[in-house]
């Protein structure tokens, strides 16, 4: 935990506020607006990258003070949902996803939901990593999605993607991946209408 400089919490482990005994595979852990420092109660404005390292639990609360995310979730092998404060300007949750407010970024998908993902349309980018590690085997992209991010897909059990009203990919933006460990590169199905193409092709 860090103390910046307009007085507020960067926080690096939520064991920093939350005792780790208390964190059970069924928990929901609930991030205060705010933690006393030195007599003193500071909002919590960022979440670092390593924040929920590890962690068992099933559902994760952000709140309405939060302003910066770093890519925290992939390792939470036993997530489901990621739920944000209706009142946080910079982030919202769509069924337990992780977008940004204005809904066109979908930043993170939690690891252990399984079957399929319906992203809604009006959404505009895909994430890095945002599927990283993720459990589900199907997912639906809508024609507003204009970009991939870089390792989206990363070790992840995806087996089909279809790419709904497209009949290629070719205005879509696709980051590819930054490492060349292809043991690890995600290669679903690519479906658009009759047409399927391995996701490793289209790069």
């Amino acid at each position: 935990m860090e103390v910046i400089d307009y007085k507020a919490i960067y926080l690096s482990k939520i064991q920093e506020i939350i005792p780790g005994y208390d964190i059970t595979p069924e928990s929901k852990i609930i991030i205060p607006e705010s933690f006393l420092v030195e007599d003193e109660y500071l909002p919590i404005v960022e979440l670092g990258g390593n924040c929920f390292d590890f962690l068992p639990c099933q559902a994760i609360q952000i709140p309405k003070t939060v302003k910066n995310i770093k890519w925290s979730f992939y390792s939470c092998k036993n997530l489901i949902n990621i739920f944000v404060d209706s009142d946080n300007l910079f982030y919202k949750d769509i069924d337990g996803v992780l977008y940004t407010k204005d809904g066109e970024n979908l930043l993170a998908f939690p690891n252990a939901r399984k079957g399929e993902c319906y992203i809604p349309e009006g959404t505009k980018r895909i994430s890095n990593f945002a599927f990283k590690t993720s459990c589900i085997k199907t997912l639906y992209i809508p024609a507003s999605v204009s970009e991939i991010g870089t390792n989206s897909f990363y070790d992840c059990h995806l087996k089909d993607i279809y790419f709904e009203g497209r009949e290629n990919i070719d205005d879509i933006l696709l980051g590819g991946f930054s490492s060349n460990d292809k043991k690890k590169h995600t290669n679903p199905n690519c479906h658009f209408g009759d047409k399927i193409i391995p996701f490793l092709k289209l790069l």
